[in-house]
């Protein structure tokens, strides 16, 4: 009895732990780049997050139970989602091992671990729900604060300097209120394109937070659409064109499907969309520095860089952060995947994107809704957009690839529990099929006397 109790005790306490976890990494995530970044910079070091993290391995037995449902049920797609990213995070937590750049690559590793495999079994609704609210309210408060800093003009917060001009802006004569913004594009952060990669994904949450089938307080459902209001703002006022392209791209499937429960074919709803979507970046770019808003900003000449690298890859790359010959990031999740982790690293990664899509996408088409769709359509554009010209989910030891991975992995839990819930159903029916006929072969047996 005392043995069950326990048992019973440590499958509850596994999924809080891995939440307390989760919540310390975007903490501390947050806090790089930041103007309290000095404030915490003893605890921002990446041997202690290793050894804090390390520590999952406490749930490897929790997870091997919950995985062996997918072999038992032979669902074939989950297997490859289990062994693709089990493939990424050997590579690359092993690669370079015993070198100081293994560190990295063992951040990598146990982020991959953590929000891809244990968090999709071991979390239920109401952990994913937590930590959804946790990054939320940190974009909100963000959102608001910068909001105040433009309107009031504030140059120093807390000691530190709020407004850091970064060219992003053009003097433009006939709106002389937009100078106010310059300086304020990147809020508290000292990067603009860092803060937009930070609250990006914020939108879509906040949308998939305001449905009543996940949020039944209708105070908490308002709360979520003023965090989406506060946050799109924060996200246009950092002119980070990736970002808010993608942002927009992401958005495209929940619009297509309101159009379509209003009987608009789907073929005109998409065109429409794209045209919108193009009109609306290209009116907002045309009032950043650049002057061709579709300029790569030398990512060309990284491209060549890294393409030079490849001539002499070994067959299991360079490691993270290595090969280049500029010292910039590759800006290509697959060209970053082939540098760093060679063919394995590269066919793994591929294997648990395409499974991962696969399985969310058969998911989202049984059961179609606007915060789900919101978050798919985030995940496709982030992985197709947005990380092909900015450096993403490859190496994931930042916020802003914490909570991409923190999507993903939310959507890969609803497909498989829905998986798990169709297969108990059929099992229930077939074991009532096979009652109900012993039944009526014994009423069908002649009585001997």
């Amino acid at each position: 009895m005392m043995r069950k109790a326990m048992i019973s005790f440590a499958n509850k306490l596994a999924p809080a732990y891995l939440t307390v976890l989760m919540l310390y990494q975007f903490f501390l995530y947050f806090m790089i780049g930041n103007i309290f970044h000095s404030l915490f910079l003893p605890m921002i070091d990446h041997t202690h997050f290793s050894i804090v993290w390390v520590t999952t391995i406490i749930l490897i037995p929790f997870f091997a139970k919950e995985c062996k449902k997918a072999w038992n049920e032979k669902r074939k797609a989950e297997q490859i989602f289990l062994v693709s990213c089990g493939v990424f995070v050997s590579i690359a937590s092993l690669k370079r091992l015993g070198s100081v750049e293994s560190v990295w690559g063992l951040l990598t590793a146990i982020t991959v671990f953590m929000f891809l495999l244990l968090a999709p079994k071991l979390l239920k609704k109401r952990h994913y729900a937590v930590l959804f609210w946790f990054v939320s309210i940190l974009a909100g408060v963000h959102a608001v604060s910068q909001i105040c800093f433009v309107l009031g003009q504030t140059q120093q917060f807390c000691g530190f300097n709020v407004n850091m001009p970064h060219g992003r802006l053009m003097r433009v004569p006939h709106l002389p209120l937009l100078a106010l913004l310059d300086g304020y594009t990147g809020g508290w952060f000292t990067n603009p394109n860092c803060l937009a990669s930070y609250i990006m994904a914020i939108p879509a949450i906040s949308i998939f937070l305001s449905q009543p089938a996940f949020t039944r307080s209708k105070a908490a459902r308002w709360l979520a659409l003023s965090i989406c209001a506060l946050t799109s703002i924060s996200l246009l006022l950092t002119f980070s064109r990736a970002a808010i392209l993608s942002a927009m791209l992401g958005m495209i499937l929940p619009a297509v499907y309101a159009l379509r429960k209003r009987k608009v074919p789907v073929f005109a709803s998409v065109s429409f969309l794209v045209v919108l979507v193009s009109g609306l970046f290209f009116a907002q770019m045309r009032f950043t520095t650049l002057g061709d808003p579709l300029s790569l900003s030398g990512r060309i000449d990284i491209w060549k860089s890294v393409s030079e690298s490849l001539k002499h890859l070994p067959f299991f790359g360079y490691g993270t952060f290595r090969g280049a010959n500029t010292g910039e990031t590759p800006h290509n999740v697959f060209l970053a995947n082939l540098l760093f982790y060679g063919v394995p690293g590269f066919v793994s990664l591929l294997a648990m994107l395409g499974s991962g899509i696969f399985m969310i996408g058969r998911q989202v088409k049984r059961e179609p809704g606007y915060g789900v769709l919101a978050l798919f359509g985030f995940v496709l554009a982030y992985i197709c957009a947005y990380s092909q010209i900015e450096y993403v989910l490859t190496c994931p030891h930042s916020f802003s690839n914490s909570v991409v991975l923190l999507v993903f992995g939310f959507l890969i839990y609803l497909s498989t529990k829905k998986q798990e819930n169709k297969q108990a159903a059929r099992d229930n029916e077939t074991e009532t099929e096979i009652l109900s006929q012993a039944d009526s072969h014994k009423l069908q047996s002649p009585v001997r006397p």
